[in-house]
Formats: C-alpha cells, structure tokens, sequence
C-alpha cells in the first residue's frame, strides 16, 4: 500500500500543467540582484574579459526519494550548472567559462550535491505542509571538466542515489550551507510541491577549513549524503567577486508537465522514486540582517509529499 500511494502521488503530481517552486513571501524576491562573477579564478582558466555579469544560474538536477519511515522522507541528488543568464540574455561558454557538461579547453564544470529530510507525520490531518528537518548543500567547481554526475537506479533495497563519480579530487568546493528553518508539502487543489528553506550559506575564503557568511568568518564544512565536504585554500570571493559580501541564495526549481520526470519507483523497502528532467533556477537575493541566510525553493522533494495526504485517506 506504500508504495502504490508514493507512486500515485508522484504521478499524479509530475502530471500537472506545471510545477513552480518558489518563495513569493520574500519581498527581497522580487527584485533582480546581478553579480560579478571571475571565471579566470578557475584554476587553469584564463583571458576572459571582466567583468562577467549574471543575474541567474541555470542547471538540470536528479534525485533519490526513500520514505525512510511512516513519517519521514528523505531526498539525495545533484544538480548540474549549465550556464549563467543576465536577465533573458544567456551567457556563452566562452563569456561566463562555464561548460555545463561538455568537455572544452579553458572552461569549467560546476555543481551542486545536497540531501534534505522533511516530517510529513502531519500529512492527511489537516496539513497540507509538514517542516523540515535537515538540508544540506555543496557547491562544486570542476576545473578540469573531469567529473561525472553519475544516474540513481530504484532497488528492493531502497535504490542507488545520484552521485559524482570519475576524478573529483582536482575539483574546488566553492560554499556551503545547512538548515536554518524550512518546509515542504504540496499546494492544495493542484497537489504541486512546496519546498522552502532559510539556510546558511558560506562562501569558502581561501583558508582550509573556513568561509565567510556576510564577511563573518564561519566554518566552512557540511555533510552531504553521509560525506563531510570541507573548504580548501580555494577563495570563493575572487570568483564571485561582487558584491562583497556576497548575497544570500535563492533556489528556485520547475518540473516539466509530464510523468516522465519520475523515470522509475519501487517498493523497496524503503519505498523509492527516482526524478529525472528537472530544471533549476538559482538566483540571488538580498542579504538579510543581523546575518547572512539563504533561500531556498526546491522542486524535488516534494513531489512524494502527497502522498501522506492519499495515505491517511486510504
């Protein structure tokens, strides 16, 4: 019964008319926030003509759904940076050095890991959104164009998670961020998925071990996917180096309207789904006070939410 009601929620989900994750309660949204950004700070890049300026980040992303428990599901993926917009306007590879998943002299890769756990107890008693419990992210540059974001497969035993494999130890982590607060369920008519977050976000500095929120020095560490990913002697400010301090963050995600986008489920245990066809937008936002806190929308998690609400009903 688990998971038919995962797998139907999911379905019935994907196929709306379309899915838009955001957070519309924050005044800071609705305003655009360009930065500058340093693609000759990418080891091994060089004579790109400053300055390089951007308003949004655009990827596509996959992840691994497990209800872990009754009351609890869990998400693990990545997402794939493809190119860097100003405005509508986006930016060749040879402008912003970022190569999204080809393979090209003097440019970059980057990428995002991250997991996130959601208490969905409440679903089906009135609730329509349940909190988060943990979130976690892990931002990646790739100089050498050398790793590969590798698929997730659904199992009896819970599936295989979305993950980086190849040579990743040339590649440079550029910030951090954990949970500060955050939510996640589905929109009530639509069953659309809600994910929203407050979290940290910490932009390695150049010295092993640290970064720097709002031009706080922090430590720069988080754990992904039971991974400890910690900052090295990278400086993430010459990469993006306006403003300063750098903004807060912003991660906005839609689902294309088909059920295609989950490529495959199964009963496990635990219960899994897997999601594919995902783009995400991230952006910038202002930095709120007394400190710095990152914003997030995302589309994934989400989306077996629903399942809660069938559940209870069934």
């Amino acid at each position: 019964m688990l998971v038919n009601n995962l797998k139907s929620a999911l379905i019935a989900t994907a196929s709306a008319s379309a899915l838009f994750v955001g957070l519309g309660t924050s005044s800071a949204m609705a305003a655009t926030f360009p930065f500058n950004l340093d693609p000759n700070s990418v080891p091994g890049s060089s004579g790109y003509t400053l300055p390089v300026t951007g308003t949004h980040f655009q990827g596509s992303s996959q992840g691994l759904i497990q209800q872990t428990s009754l009351t609890t599901q869990y998400e693990q993926g990545w997402v794939q940076l493809n190119l860097v917009k100003n405005g509508a306007t986006e930016l060749d590879r040879d402008v912003s050095g970022l190569c999204g998943a080809c393979v090209t002299p003097n440019h970059y890769r980057a990428y995002i890991l991250f997991d996130a756990t959601a208490d969905v107890s409440g679903f089906g008693l009135g609730a329509s959104q349940g909190p988060l419990t943990d979130f976690n992210f892990a931002w990646f540059i790739d100089p050498d164009q050398n790793t590969i974001l590798s698929s997730g497969s659904t199992n009896a035993a819970g599936g295989v998670a979305p993950t980086r494999t190849g040579i990743t130890g040339d590649d440079v982590l550029l910030s951090v961020g954990t949970l500060s607060t955050g939510s996640a369920g589905f929109q009530t008519g639509t069953g659309a998925p809600i994910f929203s977050a407050v979290a940290s976000y910490i932009l390695c500095n150049g010295t092993v071990g640290q970064g720097e929120q709002g031009g706080i020095v922090k430590p720069g560490t988080v754990t992904v996917s039971g991974n400890v990913y910690t900052c090295g002697n990278f400086d993430g400010g010459l990469y993006f180096v306006s403003p300063d301090p750098f903004y807060a963050f912003d991660f906005n995600a839609a689902t294309a309207s088909s059920s295609g986008d989950i490529v495959s489920q199964n009963a496990g245990p635990p219960p899994n789904a897997l999601l594919d066809g995902v783009t995400v937008t991230i952006s910038f936002t202002a930095v709120p006070e007394p400190a710095t806190l990152a914003l997030f929308g995302f589309g994934l998690l989400g989306l077996g939410f629903s399942m809660r609400r069938r559940q209870h009903k069934a």
